[in-house]
């Protein structure tokens, strides 16, 4: 285990998903899940997709309106470009991650939730964030 980093960890990957494609990445996910959840280390997993700010569905009140561009109180700022869904996944540590990774069940649990997705202007397919969960 890692001194520096010793875990938990979380691991959030922004998907650009193409939508006339979701229900195969919605597929790719569940096969994922069940695969991932036998590697040593995890911990969980969830899948969140982004609701749009005019889908969000809340009263228009004056006071919002005074939020940057008028957004919804749940949502401050601008949607990440390319943002539709954030794959969450928990591990004990980094190390736990990376012994998974260069494993035949990390090629057949990842790759098909690549396939599905938009090739981002830098040439990426997903963007990924690593977090050390406190508390």
């Amino acid at each position: 285990m890692s001194a520096k980093y010793p875990g938990p960890i979380q691991l959030h990957a922004d998907f650009n998903v193409d939508l006339s494609r979701e229900k195969e990445f919605l597929a790719a996910y569940e096969n994922f899940k069940k695969i991932v959840a036998k590697a040593a280390g995890f911990r969980a997993c969830r899948l969140l997709k982004i609701r749009p700010v005019d889908e969000h569905e809340h009263a228009a009140e004056e006071r919002w309106k005074k939020l940057p561009g008028g957004a919804h109180p749940a949502q401050i700022g601008k949607t990440p470009d390319g943002l539709i869904y954030r794959l969450v996944q928990e591990w004990d540590s980094e190390d736990a991650r990376w012994k998974w990774n260069p494993t035949e069940d990390h090629h057949h649990a990842w790759h098909p939730l690549e396939q599905p997705l938009k090739r981002a202007s830098n040439g990426y397919l997903f963007t990924a964030y690593l977090f050390d969960v406190k508390g």
